[in-house]
């Protein structure tokens, strides 16, 4: 455990209540839980971003799930965002990890028992595509949540091109190889996770 911080359209993202319709980047119903497709024209951060700042307030806890190191483009969600952020990664980048204000080594499953009912908001992002067991997941990320807390999801949807090619490719067993033909290697530490692709549609959501 770790103290630091001083104070697409080819994406599925679930959430819940809806800022004003002014404000609102992606078109949703009323209700909770839900999936939405984020549309043509919007990125999937800005997305998420909205919806994380629809339900944050400056008091709350944010748990982020796959925080990562903080040296990549990915945890751009956070800008704007004022709140308590906590990280979990099972990767050792985790500790060197700037941007947040405690963080700690450790898978969701693993985190979740020590750390029951202490998060009003839990957001995954761009990670449940590799997690091979999903009713595990979500019942740490429940159990993580304080009553009436709120977990956001964004992910890759299957059926999306580049969803469906990263799948058969994992499928064939070239994933590898082909990693290793796009990918730097300073920079493959970053995209070396097995994807599963077991909650990435709306339905699965």
């Amino acid at each position: 455990v770790r103290p630091n911080r001083s104070s697409a359209r080819d994406s599925t993202a679930a959430t819940s209540q809806t800022p004003p319709a002014s404000r609102r980047v992606i078109p949703r119903r009323e209700g909770k839980p839900e999936s939405v497709l984020v549309p043509p024209g919007v990125h999937p951060y800005d997305a998420l971003r909205e919806m994380v700042a629809a339900h944050v307030h400056r008091d709350a806890v944010v748990l982020e799930i796959g925080a990562g190191g903080g040296d990549r483009g990915y945890p751009t969600w956070l800008e704007g965002i004022e709140a308590r952020v906590v990280g979990i990664d099972p990767a050792a980048g985790i500790l060197a990890n700037q941007r947040l204000d405690e963080t700690h080594r450790a898978t969701l499953e693993e985190f979740a028992p020590a750390h029951p009912l202490q998060f009003d908001l839990a957001v995954a992002s761009f990670v449940v595509e590799h997690v091979a067991a999903p009713g595990p997941f979500l019942a740490a990320m429940h159990r993580c949540l304080k009553p009436g807390g709120s977990a956001f999801i964004l992910t890759p949807h299957v059926l999306h091109y580049f969803g469906a090619a990263a799948l058969i490719a994992r499928r064939l067993h070239i994933d590898e190889w082909l990693l290793h033909r796009l990918r730097e290697e300073a920079t493959l530490h970053d995209h070396h996770c097995p994807l599963e692709y077991r909650l990435n549609t709306r339905h699965q959501l």
